[in-house]
């Protein structure tokens, strides 16, 4: 457990190709992928660029200059970055100190449970191709991509994933 606590968790640094390079130029597999890190135990590190969606591949291809002109109030990828940290924040105790679950629901599609002191942060990843679909929650969604709204449930596509707190 001690070990887990202080654990630097990445997807891509200056001595790896970029993650949307991996994810073949797929912004909502790099979304995806960002959340699941976000709501592991450790310390959750981006390389800089990935919240402006820069790509690149094999060192030296990963070490291009920061793209400061996409740095905008209208930029969807760092505007994603700024709500998975906030819920990083707000889950910070939940993730450091509760009990975590991990559940294949079905092939490609899983289920992630933090539960502490009364509080439950879950979440549901999509990686099949075909749509999912669940009846709401009755608590909040803090965070959903690829998934739309509907009436009494949510519908999660191919890459996308909620986040109910």
């Amino acid at each position: 457990q001690q070990i887990s606590e202080v654990m630097f968790n990445l997807l891509d640094s200056h001595d790896t190709e970029r993650i949307l390079w991996t994810a073949n130029e797929d912004v909502q597999l790099v979304k995806s992928a960002l959340a699941f890190l976000f709501l592991q135990k450790g310390t959750p590190c981006i390389y800089y660029g990935t919240e402006l969606a820069l790509t690149g591949g094999p060192d030296p291809d990963c070490r291009r200059c920061m793209p400061w002109e996409r740095v905008s109030s209208d930029n969807d990828m760092l505007n994603f970055m700024k709500k998975l940290i906030q819920i990083r924040k707000y889950a910070s105790a939940i993730i450091s100190h509760g009990k975590y679950s991990l559940k294949a629901i079905e092939s490609d599609l899983v289920t992630l449970e933090w539960k502490y002191e009364g509080q439950v942060l879950k979440a549901i990843f999509n990686q099949s191709t075909k749509d999912y679909i669940v009846e709401k929650e009755a608590v909040a969604v803090a965070l959903a991509s690829n998934c739309q709204e509907l009436e009494n449930q949510l519908v999660i596509s191919s890459n996308g994933f909620v986040i109910f707190h």
